[in-house]
């Protein structure tokens, strides 16, 4: 691995973001080597950091040839990708919110602070009626992050973290800027928002939660309109709501709630 003695640091800082110390590159040569994940943590000095590959594991053979004519097409190799969500990281921490530190990088891999469990783990963790504040939470963050300029790309709860109370945004490489306007990647990361909140118990509470918690305003509408395009979508997936496929179930819960969302009154939920 070269230029294992350069260390780079992100500029700006968010209150509450944890000092991310000095890294072993020793003990990174070796996690790299040792590990065969994508991502995975590494200890040093009492901290935790999180070693994040730039080559993506992807077993699936039409994954592989999808992802590799998605590269070619865009002109972006692993390593643009990986300056893509530094540039990313960065930006959001100038606008305060709390990102992970870019520790290391070179052309192999990033390496990172830890800013705390994901919020899939800790929804995982919670009971089922301890979810739904966690869920409104990330809303409000996500929405914040919008009405800011910004956005995640893929705002899924597993991309969330929790760290002393603050939600924090992680896995910042998707370049969805390279085909979708403005409007539309607030669309997208609030769909993947209320999609990944209907992974859990009570389904349909928590992505109705997720919408209602995002506020009002030409997203939810536009998600609204889609929905009643889609409504056959939404019968045909009805009988298996409870039985069929976690993607299916999923849709159907955030479709249900989309239709709720609007018809509800704001302390409903």
């Amino acid at each position: 691995m070269s230029d294992t003695g350069s260390l780079q640091r992100t500029a700006g800082s968010v209150p509450a973001q944890p000092n991310p110390g000095i890294l072993d590159v020793e003990l990174l040569q070796r996690g790299l080597a040792e590990n065969p994940l994508r991502v995975f943590p590494i200890e040093c000095d009492g901290r935790r950091y999180w070693v994040k590959r730039l080559s993506k594991n992807l077993d699936n053979p039409l994954s592989r040839l999808a992802y590799r004519l998605r590269s070619r097409l865009s002109g972006k190799g692993e390593e643009a990708l990986g300056e893509h969500e530094v540039e990313s990281l960065t930006a959001l921490r100038r606008h305060g919110f709390l990102t992970p530190e870019v520790v290391f990088r070179n052309q192999y891999c990033l390496v990172l602070s830890d800013l705390g469990p994901s919020l899939e783990t800790v929804l995982t963790l919670a009971p089922p009626e301890e979810r739904a504040p966690v869920v409104r939470q990330a809303a409000e963050a996500v929405r914040r992050l919008h009405d800011s300029g910004r956005w995640h790309g893929a705002a899924r709860l597993h991309n969330m973290t929790l760290y002393q109370g603050q939600i924090g945004f992680i896995d910042l490489e998707n370049t969805v800027e390279n085909w979708l306007p403005p409007f539309m990647r607030r669309v997208w990361d609030t769909w993947q928002l209320g999609h990944s909140a209907a992974f859990f118990q009570p389904n349909v509470v928590l992505a109705e939660t997720a919408l209602r918690a995002y506020g009002p305003g030409g997203v939810r509408k536009f998600l609204y309109a889609v929905a009643v395009l889609f409504f056959g979508t939404y019968a045909a997936l009805y009988p298996f709501r409870n039985t069929g496929k976690r993607e299916i179930r999923q849709i159907h819960a955030l479709m249900r709630a989309i239709y709720r969302a609007p018809r509800k009154v704001p302390d409903a939920i």
